[in-house]
């Protein structure tokens, strides 16, 4: 196996991951103090075409994946590990981070442990690019920023933050908050679908707390059409023309759409 090479984020104001189909994913290390800076190790084969770039001299700093092989021999042999090792304590801070996937095929994002929190403090946490799996508990940071994510999930599960800003255009997206106080407060959420499909659960007393505004419609109107229908009939091949109506529907969305969400407490059992 290739060597794993790991570097420190002692001195990173932020940290940058390029990916090409990696497992990322995010450990608690009981060995690291409070203080400790976390560590980040990459683990990826040593082949032709694949060339990874460092930097852990400035205050932005960087590991980028590029694989330039083509399509069809892309992920031969192909291997990328990605972990980030954090000390347990959940008040470790780390540095604002970014990762990007370019690859054809998904990158996965996890934690070791639904347990496991993963504290960005003031700094926001942002990823984005063509295809991202990512399932993670117990984020605190003051922003989740997606400007782009073309597909896959997103599953972030009792977080904490100030603001998140998710554009994306195939990805699912479920975010639960935490009971943390500063959660336990109405958001409003701007949005806008290519289709009629978004669930939001909030709390609802009496019909007080939950609104919603969908400013999108599905404009339907009626079309004809025309068209030439074969048959075969004694060996001969008999083309007759068809014409009927049919109602054609289109969901518009000239703006974004609003909701107000209450957060709530739910017993799961």
């Amino acid at each position: 196996a290739p060597p794993r090479q790991t570097y420190s984020l002692g001195e990173a104001m932020t940290f940058t991951l390029v990916t090409d189909h990696c497992s990322v994913k995010f450990v608690g290390d009981a060995g690291l103090n409070r203080s400790d800076p976390a560590l980040v190790s990459l683990l990826i084969n040593q082949i032709d075409d694949v060339v990874v770039t460092t930097d852990f001299c400035e205050d932005d700093q960087f590991i980028r994946v590029n694989n330039s092989r083509q399509e069809t021999v892309r992920y031969v042999g192909y291997l990328c590990e990605v972990e980030f090792r954090i000390p347990s304590d959940p008040g470790h801070t780390l540095p604002a981070m970014t990762i990007q996937n370019r690859g054809s095929r998904s990158t996965v994002i996890s934690s070791s442990s639904p347990n496991q929190f993963i504290n960005f403090g003031p700094n926001a946490f942002s990823f984005n690019g063509t295809i991202i799996n990512i399932a993670l508990h117990n984020l605190l940071c003051r922003r989740i920023a997606v400007p782009n994510l073309f597909r896959g999930f997103i599953d972030i599960r009792n977080s904490t933050f100030t603001a998140a800003d998710i554009s994306t255009t195939h990805a699912d997206v479920f975010i639960s908050v935490s009971p943390d106080v500063s959660m336990l407060v109405p958001y409003l959420v701007e949005y806008v679908q290519p289709d009629n499909n978004v669930c939001f659960m909030s709390k609802n007393d009496n019909g007080v707390g939950y609104e919603q505004e969908n400013r999108c419609a599905e404009d339907c109107v009626n079309r004809s059409f025309w068209e030439i229908i074969s048959e075969e009939f004694d060996g001969n091949l008999i083309e007759t023309n068809q014409t009927g109506w049919e109602i054609v529907c289109e969901w518009r969305c000239e703006q974004l759409s609003i909701a107000r969400l209450i957060p709530f407490k739910r017993d799961l059992q």
